[in-house]
């Protein structure tokens, strides 16, 4: 369905390249204190328009002095029920929502690192790269426990951070290495033999570090929980969970049941003094099977795929073996998660036929210890005997696992977008593409938010059948807004609702996490380009080899000069075209494919003084027959052209097919027109008459009319493929001579249609 262009002016910025929107560089320190007022440094760009600081769990924020564009101080009070752990914050002000920053969340004061510490427990934090060593000292007891806790890698720093305790006298009495239980960061536990002095340590691994190389070292008697058992849970399930890898003894923890559609979920953490991330627990729509064995080595049924299993290794060389039933016939995924999780399991999978005979078996997947199977079920298998062990034959308490078993033959997709920092112009839409990868499903897509947001809004927010993207226009009601907030798509698949996370720069994790699906929506109220089509397209049809034109009109901001850049934006897959490498003949390279493309037929450029122009788009022969969404983007440049200052997008436009065929010539056409020459009394010269407007490849041989003849035929021969947008300027002339000057009659346009004459 069309959605069809706005005839009074709305214009639109896209966040995602706004100079204006502000952005954070930095946070000191990089901790918040619950229960307390922790006064924060935030340093980036543009922060001084009405800032306002986004914070966890109802926190407040005071701004102290005055708003710098470069830096801002706030008094952050977090109330004492907040939340422990890792958590986000961000900047909002009138020009929009800045990207989300990782700070450390818990009860400890916050404070900058020192030479010397006075009281315990406490949170430093400092920065080191290259070659730098960090010291701090406090006075400790005998028999007091120390937790010295770096976090790093968790707050987004590329330190890759190494820790060490001393005694007064310089001796190594703990250390800790990097741990991949707590992604890459360090941390020991140790009881002080007797009282004195202590020193701690802290260098980069290679003392190479890089920056940015920010940190917080918690010191203290702290507690810390890096896993749990289950790893997982239902979605919609209230689940008592076992710490793992922890300090809290035979305390239980509960995950409250989860009613939206988030990725992960966390236990609630009631510990004075933890530190750290709390433990991740991932949400699945299906069925979690939890494993209760009377004995080892007993072979346990589950429910039917698809099913997660949570198991885990407490006796040396174990083998746990499941019976999991499925369809016969069809092609199953068997996917473990440990290592990726944090848990030390090195998994090695066995998948067999309930009755006896393997159907594969794996160790390792590329970047990754944990392993994976597809394969084919035979047609006379029920049930399939899924076997894990420990490659080394190694077991505990953390030696904890998630087995996914997915039928691959139910449909599903999944959905991802480019930027999770969405800011729309007050009044007008920010435009941005979702793209959807099918597996088994060609069906439509709802997309929606998942909850409540009154104050954003969506258009074009069905994924259309057998479309691979669509253009969703995002609009705010009012200024001043911001939200974090997830979009979810959701399609009926047999029967049945499946739900997904439109997620943003997947990475290799192997699971949707949490940082990869929040979105942070602002609104900026100083646009600095707005563009709009000043009157709706003639059709909501796409004619195949032909072009579309669109009237456009752009508005730069007060103060704002400089020429603007058209371009097209659209939900196409650039085809891509093998060519010789220009660097190796013996070579081929892959590029664009243009002629295969949905584009601009001619580059636009609106000079500094020009609010206005028309665009040409063109349309490829071989276009699939379903529905496009297209939008124009407007690029200000800097005067020099090499620098674009700002973005802004029309309102997408939804266009399907006006044929699904196209005509195209296999050889040479040739055209012969017929005239007369009509000279004026008393002049008798001969004239030469002449073909021009032809397009490349095309010919047409001047014809001679001698001085007492006036009927001509002349002969034009058009290549093979040319269209017919290509003949509309075609045009006849004749020429002649008045004594020594030459004299040009008028010009006659003719109608070329593709057909041999």
């Amino acid at each position: 369905m069309l959605r069809a262009a706005s005839l009074s002016l709305a214009f639109s910025l896209l966040a995602t390249h706004s100079w204006a929107a502000p952005t954070i560089q930095n946070v000191t320190p990089r901790g918040l204190q619950i229960g307390g007022v922790t006064r924060i440094t935030i340093t980036g760009s543009e922060l001084a328009a009405e800032p306002q600081l986004l914070l966890p769990d109802d926190g407040t924020a005071v701004l102290v002095g005055e708003a710098k564009p470069n830096q801002l101080q706030f008094d952050v009070t977090l109330p004492a029920e907040a939340k422990p752990g890792i958590r986000t914050l961000r900047v909002s002000s009138a020009t929009g929502i800045s990207a989300a920053v990782k700070v450390g969340v818990d009860d400890l004061p916050q404070a900058a690192i020192t030479a010397s510490i006075e009281q315990l427990p406490i949170a430093l934090t400092g920065d080191l790269t290259g070659a730098q060593l960090v010291k701090t000292a406090f006075a400790g007891k005998q028999g007091d426990r120390v937790v010295v806790d770096v976090e790093a890698q968790r707050l987004g720093s590329k330190l890759r951070p190494v820790v060490r305790l001393l005694d007064e006298r310089g001796s190594q009495i703990a250390f800790s290495p990097q741990q991949e239980a707590i992604a890459g960061d360090a941390r020991l536990e140790f009881i002080l033999p007797h009282d004195g002095q202590y020193l701690i340590q802290l260098q980069d691994a290679l003392y190479k570090g890089a920056g940015p190389g920010y940190f917080r070292m918690k010191i203290g008697d702290l507690h810390y929980a890096d896993l749990t058992f289950p790893l997982g849970v239902a979605r919609e399930s209230t689940v008592e969970l076992e710490p793992l890898s922890s300090s809290l003894g035979d305390t239980k923890l509960t995950a409250a049941a989860v009613v939206d559609f988030a990725p992960t979920v966390s236990p609630a953490i009631t510990a004075a003094h933890f530190t750290g991330a709390v433990p991740r627990l991932l949400v699945s729509q299906g069925a979690e099977f939890s494993e209760q064995r009377e004995k080892p080595g007993e072979r346990i049924e589950t429910p039917a795929a698809p099913v997660t299993i949570n198991g885990r290794f407490l006796g040396e060389n174990e083998r746990d073996e499941y019976l999991v039933p499925i369809e016969p016939g069809k092609k199953y995924r068997v996917e473990v998660l440990a290592q990726r999780l944090g848990t030390p399991v090195d998994g090695v999978l066995e998948v067999h036929k309930s009755q006896g005979g393997s159907l594969g078996s794996n160790d390792d997947q590329p970047n990754t210890s944990d392993s994976g199977l597809t394969f084919d079920a035979p047609a006379d298998v029920s049930k399939l005997l899924i076997v894990l062990r420990d490659l080394q034959g190694r077991y505990g308490p953390e030696f904890v696992y998630r087995i996914e078993v997915t039928p691959l033959s139910i449909g599903d997709f999944t959905l991802t977008a480019d930027s999770n920092v969405w800011n729309v112009p007050a009044g007008g839409v920010l435009t941005t593409a979702v793209t959807v990868k099918r597996r088994g499903y060609g069906g439509p897509i709802e997309l929606t938010w998942d909850g409540e947001l009154e104050n954003f809004t969506l258009s074009g927010a069905t994924i259309p059948a057998g479309a691979t993207a669509t253009l969703l226009s995002i609009s705010a009601k009012s200024p001043g807004q911001f939200e974090v907030a997830r979009l979810i798509g959701k399609a009926s698949i047999g029967g049945r609702e499946v739900v997904k996370n439109v997620v943003v720069k997947p990475s290799d994790a192997g699971y949707v996490t949490a940082d990869e699906v929040e979105i942070g929506l602002g609104v900026d109220q100083h646009s600095k380009l707005g563009v709009a089509l000043t009157s709706a397209f003639s059709s909501d049809k796409l004619s195949l080899g032909e072009t579309l034109t669109a009237p456009v009109q752009i508005v730069r901001g007060a103060g704002v000069t400089g020429p603007v850049r058209l371009k097209l934006l659209t939900t196409q897959v650039t085809p891509q075209k093998e060519v010789p490498d220009p660097k190796n003949a013996k070579k081929k390279i892959k590029v664009d494919d243009v002629e295969r493309t949905l584009r601009l037929a001619a580059d636009v450029i609106i000079p500094a003084d020009q609010t206005d122009a028309q665009v040409q788009i063109a349309t490829p022969q071989d276009l699939a027959d379903h529905s496009w969404d297209l939008a124009i983007v407007a690029e200000l440049l800097s005067a020099d052209q090499k620098q674009v200052i700002a973005t802004a997008t029309t309102s997408a436009q939804r266009f399907s097919l006006a044929s699904p065929i196209y005509l195209q010539l296999a050889g040479e056409t040739i055209f012969r027109r017929s005239g007369k020459l009509v000279r004026a009394g008393g002049f008798q010269g001969a004239a030469t008459i002449s073909v021009s407007g032809l397009p490349e490849g095309a010919t047409a041989e001047p014809v001679e009319v001698p001085a007492d003849k006036s009927d001509y035929t002349i002969e034009i021969k058009l290549p093979a493929g040319v269209s017919t947008a290509a003949l509309a300027n075609v045009k006849v002339t004749a020429t002649s001579k008045t004594g020594e000057a030459d004299v040009t009659s008028n010009a006659v346009e003719i109608s070329l249609p593709i057909a041999p004459q």
